[in-house]
């Protein structure tokens, strides 16, 4: 601590919402000062209108006990300065929040600071103080992942995606790896030289295999465009795929989903979306062509699946696609709807078992703010 200063008694003007959470703050606090943990607790147990819900949330995400794990983080910054306000004691990041939020006040041409302006603005200032950075359970974060139709237990690019973010902007110090807790088991991600995310996928599986005239009804294509010398199968590593070998890439374009057909197909198998590849590519130095159909997960086509990915890896060493039971290859996939990907496939079996890893690299590019 080091000084003491008195703000003016009319300094800030709330709303009868944000004084019962301020009250709250301070019984959390007390005897310390009220930091923004403790506001963020107190916005969370006032309980009423977006205070309410904001607790829902959180117990449904976090858990119920999500509070005590903030709780434990109430510990005043030495080095703050401590803040007298309308005989509260605020501690110097406290008293950023109140400025952040007087100033969003100002912006929205409104007259008093709500529970919204505090909320936001203890996230802007959580940058310095790093007091809601996320707690990581059973040595991992724990990731749910929706598509627009529906939550499915594991996804590849948006694990990239999650990772970067945690690596980026939520991990107090940046680390070679980091795990996260899907409903499909854990999943390692590791980061190397070349900027390249990498995530460990997890054993697969092989299940139902499929008749070659259904398949080729599905894709609406020429059965000779299928490779028979390899099965039209069901692969999991979290998420199943049917994995459909072609000939070729002009066979790949050729590709045009029959939905009432797909839909019959998939009625009845875990699988729900179908993964197409070709030994032909746009780029020379790409090994495969891909192409990933996912209607029912109201994803007509996806431009980079990370998931179907690492299945189709599983297949390529367990039936030796390329004659060894090891592969490193450059995957290209989303060329027919305009938005090429690359993915990274490095898979190998080894007593029995195929350990798997998809990598790819990841772009912010976009940020923004939710108001409450």
């Amino acid at each position: 601590m080091i000084g003491e200063i008195y703000l003016k008694n009319n300094e800030y003007t709330f709303t009868n919402r944000m004084k019962r959470v301020i009250e709250l703050a301070s019984q959390l606090s007390s005897p310390d000062c009220i930091s923004p943990i403790h506001l963020f607790l107190a916005t969370c147990q006032e309980g009423t209108g977006v205070c309410g819900e904001l607790n829902l949330f959180l117990k449904k995400v976090l858990g119920p006990d999500f509070i005590k794990v903030f709780q434990s983080k109430c510990e005043l910054i030495n080095n703050e300065s401590v803040f007298f306000y309308n005989e509260l004691k605020l501690s110097e990041t406290t008293v950023d929040v109140f400025n952040k939020a007087n100033e969003k006040k100002d912006l929205y041409k409104q007259v008093l600071i709500n529970e919204g302006h505090i909320i936001q603005s203890i996230f802007e200032v959580d940058e310095k103080t790093a007091i809601l950075s996320i707690t990581p359970k059973n040595d991992g974060y724990d990731v749910r992942i929706f598509t627009p139709n529906e939550e499915i237990p594991f996804a590849g690019h948006p694990a990239l995606g999650t990772a970067y973010i945690i690596q980026n902007e939520i991990a107090e110090e940046p680390k070679g790896k980091l795990i996260l807790n899907f409903k499909a088991g854990q999943t390692p991600v590791t980061f190397d030289q070349d900027e390249i995310f990498w995530m460990q996928q997890n054993k697969p599986t092989f299940g139902r295999v499929f008749d070659i005239n259904k398949v080729s009804d599905v894709l609406n294509i020429d059965k000779e465009y299928i490779d028979n010398r390899f099965p039209i199968q069901e692969v999991s590593t979290g998420l199943p795929v049917i994995i459909v070998p072609l000939r070729s890439l002009e066979a790949t374009k050729k590709v045009r989903i029959n939905k009432e057909k797909y839909f019959e197909l998939i009625e009845h198998t875990d699988a729900k979306a179908i993964m197409v590849f070709s030994p032909e590519t746009y780029n020379a130095e790409n090994n495969l062509n891909v192409r990933d159909f996912a209607d029912y997960y109201g994803i007509p086509e996806d431009a980079a699946t990370g998931s179907s990915n690492g299945c189709l890896a599983a297949y390529i060493v367990n039936y030796r696609y390329f004659d060894k039971s090891e592969i490193n290859i450059r995957v290209e996939q989303g060329y027919e709807i305009k938005r090429p990907s690359l993915l990274f496939l490095r898979a190998s079996e080894a007593n029995g078992e195929i350990r798997v890893n998809v990598g790819g690299k990841v772009e912010k590019i976009a940020q923004g703010d939710w108001f409450l």
